[in-house]
């Protein structure tokens, strides 16, 4: 899936250590991601989608793909395999979320443009691996390691929690509010990130990170998953939340 040569001169050359560029820069990386993207999943489709399928199908296997697609598994692993950074929160700043659908994207682009040989090679894997399209016969000649792929282990819920949970946003928003007081201009701090799982019915899933351990909510909507993942976090640590 690679191009032959980068856009743009492969950052390393110089010898910086980010991807990250200017808005306008940052604007066109985004509208790259997401045509690659596309593409890269397209090809896959292709390769594990009989000839005699239409391209009404295929168009709609297409947008179910880009739907299911993990972005956040993808951030993870391009980190976890010593990719550049796009972007990343200032110390001791309290993230409300990130967007990992919108980081993905111009992370890939920025990759296309001005990442090295090697860097592209692992995001084309990565792209790969966080595919419904995912498959055991799918050729990489790269040698490339995904351990990123093992840092949900350590999530601490159960694979079926939410779908039966009357939990409302109204009743749990507390917790949230909670750690946002708690940990306001610490050095340490509760960092969350959410993604879209499913777009229909939607489906979101916020994480959030603290002191090694990651705490996961999903709901319909992105407040209530993050409400969701706060209330993991406070009854893991015994924070105890008080109403107003």
């Amino acid at each position: 899936m690679a191009f032959a040569a980068s856009e743009l001169p492969a950052d390393s050359a110089v010898g910086n250590t980010s991807l990250f560029g200017s808005n306008e820069i940052t604007q066109k990386d985004g509208w790259l991601g997401e045509k690659y993207l596309e593409y890269a999943l397209a090809h896959l489709l292709l390769r594990h989608t009989p000839d005699s399928h239409e391209i009404i199908s295929l168009n709609g296997s297409l947008f179910q793909e880009l739907a299911g697609f993990r972005y956040d598994n993808l951030c993870r692993q391009l980190r976890n395999n010593g990719v550049r950074q796009y972007r990343s929160p200032a110390p001791g700043h309290f993230q409300g979320h990130v967007n990992f659908r919108e980081d993905a994207v111009c992370w890939i682009g920025a990759i296309v443009r001005r990442g090295t040989k090697n860097e592209r090679a692992i995001l084309d894997h990565a792209i790969v691996d966080n595919s419904d399209s995912h498959s055991p016969t799918f050729n990489s000649t790269t040698d490339i390691t995904t351990s990123a792929q093992t840092v949900v282990t350590n999530q601490e819920e159960s694979p079926d929690e939410e779908p039966t949970s009357t939990d409302s946003e109204s009743d749990i928003w507390l917790y949230t509010n909670t750690l946002q007081e708690r940990f306001a201009g610490k050095d340490v701090v509760p960092i969350y990130e959410e993604t879209m799982i499913r777009r229909y019915p939607p489906r979101f899933r916020a994480v959030v990170t603290f002191r090694g351990k990651n705490f996961s909510g999903e709901a319909g909507n992105k407040k209530l998953a993050k409400h969701r993942a706060s209330k993991k976090l406070c009854g893991a640590f015994e924070i105890e939340v008080r109403e107003p």
